[in-house]
């Protein structure tokens, strides 16, 4: 999915993986948010460029969707609704909270560190 999202806006990209070479690297599902094995704090996680939807915990790929829309999804760099939904309406309002950001005044030789 990633390559060919690429291969949308880069036609000199190289070629997207052949049908044995999908099927020997199958659609993985992630979680969207990981919690810490020890601090037990939750961070985001599997929202990058190869995501093409966003499914609830307890529904998988196959339940969600036919292999045609994986296809589709896979070979033609789309994207579900969800994942702009998503992102546009609980994730990015979330990450850019004004706890998780800062201004900086920047002067020549500045460097900011942000943990």
């Amino acid at each position: 999915h990633h390559d060919s999202k690429i291969k949308r806006s880069n036609p000199l990209y190289p070629a997207l993986l052949d049908d044995e070479n999908r099927r020997a690297n199958p659609t993985r599902r992630v979680p969207v948010v990981l919690r810490h094995p020890i601090v037990g704090r939750e961070s985001l996680y599997g929202m990058n460029s190869s995501t093409y939807a966003v499914l609830p915990t307890g529904v998988s790929s196959s339940d969600g969707f036919d292999q045609a829309a994986i296809d589709c999804f896979e070979l033609k760099g789309m994207e579900h609704d969800s994942v702009s939904r998503v992102w546009r309406e609980k994730l990015l309002p979330f990450a850019t909270a004004r706890e998780f950001t800062t201004a900086v005044q920047w002067q020549p030789g500045d460097v900011a560190l942000w943990d």
